[in-house]
C-alpha cells in the first residue's frame, strides 16, 4: 500500500467519528445562536428579534471588551519580551539548570494541585459523609 493510500485509509477510518463530534457541536452552536435571536424559546413564545443583542452590546460591553483587548496584547508583548531572552539563556549549560527549569516549568502542574486542594478543602469543610 502506497504513502497516499495509507493516508486516506486513516482519515476514512477517523471521518465517522470526528464527523459525529463536529456535527453534534456545530448543532449546538447553531441552536445557541437561533435560540439568542429569539427563536427555540423554552420559556415563551419564538419570536426573532435582535432586541437582546441590543442590550447587550452597549458602551459598557465594548469598553469591557477594548480593556481586555489591551491587556491581553499588553501581556503578551511583556511574556515575549521577558521568554526570548530566557530561551537563549537556558541554551547554555551552567550549575544551576536543572533547578533554574524547574522553577519555570512548575506553573504547568501547579493547576492541577490547586484545583486538588480546592476539592479536598471542599470534601473537608462540608463533611459529605453518610452519617447523620
Amino acid at each position: 500500500m502506497t504513502k497516499k493510500n495509507h493516508t486516506l485509509t486513516i482519515l476514512l477510518l477517523l471521518f465517522p467519528g470526528v464527523g459525529y463530534i463536529a456535527l453534534m457541536l456545530a448543532a449546538a452552536l447553531v441552536m445557541t445562536v437561533l435560540q439568542s435571536m429569539g427563536l427555540f424559546n423554552f420559556t415563551g413564545v419564538s419570536q426573532f428579534g435582535f432586541q437582546e443583542w441590543v442590550e447587550v452590546f452597549n458602551q459598557q460591553t465594548w469598553d469591557a471588551f477594548a480593556y481586555s483587548t489591551k491587556v491581553a496584547f499588553a501581556s503578551s508583548l511583556m511574556c515575549m519580551i521577558l521568554a526570548y531572552p530566557l530561551a537563549l539563556f537556558l541554551r547554555r549549560e551552567f550549575l544551576a539548570k536543572k533547578y533554574f527549569t524547574a522553577v519555570i516549568r512548575m506553573p504547568l502542574f501547579m493547576p492541577a494541585l490547586v484545583a486538588a486542594f480546592l476539592i479536598l478543602n471542599v470534601i473537608a469543610y462540608h463533611e459529605f459523609s453518610m452519617s447523620s
